[in-house]
């Protein structure tokens, strides 16, 4: 699956530009969109989370740490909601691709992991000015965050190749996905700390994989935790398995798009 990646690296360059673009096209702001959007969000958490809620979450004091705890967690769902949630209509959302019988369709999935990995990296990016300026001090743990986003990304980038096939064939895959991602966000610490959860919950939470970057990026920029890598790896490994796993099914099934389409 990675000689996809290297082999079209200048046209999922060209690809991921213009679906960025094509998204906020005729709006006045444009791509300005892009981190305006997570500034709307993070004052929602702070009024939301940080003056009514306030879940109880050790070593968090002020309105603000509890904006910045929520809006860190709530960035690995926002990568989900750009890949997975937009998989079912990827191949059906592009036919024209399809048409082209020279055109590599396995590098739709990765058009859309990029993309959406850019529409995270602008909201990590407000999260992390907005860090500096309410902690004073800048996070040197950021260089160690690919780190703990790969994992989901292989997997996630697995799920996506599997949907996106399934969603070509039923029209009723997205109505599927959608209540499921959902449940996935409150099924993953988000909003609340892990331990909060029941010991039986806490182990079904673990296999989500929202959990894993939440937790760890929580721990490593705002509670000076260590990486956990052996939880790392395995969630790594398993990302692998599911990449493998979907990107066969894809491929297997990828000779009737055209004429399902």
């Amino acid at each position: 699956m990675n000689h996809v990646f290297s082999r079209h690296l200048y046209l999922l360059r060209q690809l991921s530009s213009r679906d960025l673009a094509q998204r906020y096209k005729g709006t006045w702001g444009g791509l300005l969109w892009v981190a305006v959007q997570p500034l709307l969000m993070l004052a929602v958490y702070t009024v939301v989370f940080g003056v009514i809620f306030r879940p109880r979450w050790v070593g968090l004091d002020s309105v603000w740490d509890y904006a910045l705890v929520i809006f860190l967690g709530k960035i690995p769902y926002i990568f989900l909601l750009e890949t997975v949630g937009r998989a079912p209509g990827l191949i059906t959302g592009h036919v024209s691709y399809v048409k082209k019988l020279a055109f590599p369709l396995e590098v739709l999935p990765w058009m859309s992991h990029l993309t959406a990995a850019a529409v995270a990296g602008i909201s990590f990016a407000v999260w992390l000015l907005f860090a500096i300026i309410i902690r004073q001090e800048f996070p040197w743990q950021v260089a160690l965050m690919p780190i703990v986003y790969l994992p989901m990304f292989v997997t996630l980038l697995g799920a996506s190749y599997f949907i996106s096939s399934l969603g070509t064939y039923f029209k009723d895959v997205g109505q599927v996905v959608q209540p499921i991602l959902f449940a996935m966000m409150f099924l993953s610490p988000v909003f609340y700390p892990l331990e909060m959860a029941p010991r039986i919950m806490r182990q079904i939470m673990l296999l989500n994989p929202l959990t894993l970057p939440i937790e760890q990026s929580r721990g490593l920029l705002l509670f000076g935790a260590p990486l956990d890598y052996p939880y790392l790896i395995a969630q790594l490994l398993f990302g692998f398995v599911v990449l493998a796993l979907g990107y066969a099914w894809f491929q297997r099934t990828r000779d009737g798009f055209a004429e399902v389409l």
